[in-house]
């Protein structure tokens, strides 16, 4: 049961290199001068250039969210398995210890007797 929930950890744990974000700072600003550059050959206007500009960083922001949004549910799903796991491992233990804590309690019980009757048979032969 550890071990299907380390996979669980583990699967949960490599999500990461999926998430996605936006691209640095210096790609996006390559991309608006790119933009910027061309608006004269496919364009009419400046303006044209911009807003194709902000709905690339638009679908980058809702692409990224939204595949993000996936990976957390995964994760969430991943770690309710894994705490699934790990809590049945637990009681199993502890279950598997009572065995061994009632073997005890018998010998201890058990025990004290056979010892006061083994005394007391050697005092009635010291006699």
């Amino acid at each position: 049961m550890l071990l299907i929930g380390a996979l669980y950890f583990r699967a949960t744990w490599s999500l990461r290199d999926f998430d996605r974000g936006l691209p640095t700072l210096m790609e996006l600003e390559t991309h608006r001068r790119s933009f910027s550059d061309d608006y004269e050959k496919y364009w009419t206007n400046p303006e044209e250039a911009d807003a194709h500009f902000k709905s690339l960083v638009l679908n980058y922001f809702i692409e990224g969210a939204t595949v993000n949004t996936e990976n957390n549910d995964k994760r969430g799903s991943y770690l309710r398995s894994l705490a699934n796991y790990v809590t049945a491992a637990l009681f199993l233990s502890v279950l598997s210890f009572l065995p061994f804590y009632v073997h005890q309690q018998e010998q201890v019980n058990n025990g004290p007797k056979t010892a006061t009757a083994t005394t007391s048979a050697d005092a009635l032969r010291k006699r």
